[in-house]
């Protein structure tokens, strides 16, 4: 009975431990266009990010980069990158439908993530 106990507290302890959201080495572009080394927190997005933190060093506070102040970032095997474009945002429920045919788009800006990068470049939203 104690081995079963401590086994589970042992597999408690170390998932938690695997669980942890940590800062990776990175970089930023500012929109001045200069490289900044960092560490980014690193969420794992599962949507483009809006915003993400960062730190210049490991001692150093948290900062938040968003859109309207870095034009690209880096970490890890990630890298996302601004884009201001055009986007239809109609709803996927028939009911909400217009009966236009044309697309409604909205001008936005957001993080776009890099999938492949060469002479033709694919992004993802």
């Amino acid at each position: 009975m104690k081995k079963n106990i401590l086994f589970v507290i042992l597999l408690i302890m170390s998932a938690s431990g695997f669980s942890q959201i940590s800062f990776e080495p990175g970089f930023i572009i500012n929109n001045n266009g200069d490289k900044v080394d960092c560490l980014i927190k690193n969420l794992e997005w599962k949507n483009n990010p809006n915003e993400f933190t960062y730190k210049l060093s490991e001692t150093s506070e948290e900062l938040t980069g968003n859109i309207q102040n870095v034009k690209a970032f880096f970490t890890g095997n990630a890298k996302y990158v601004l884009f201001n474009t055009d986007i239809d945002r109609s709803s996927d429920v028939l009911s909400e439908g217009t009966t236009d045919k044309e697309p409604q788009y909205k001008n936005e800006t957001f993080f776009l993530k890099v999938l492949v990068e060469g002479k033709a470049s694919l992004y993802v939203y």
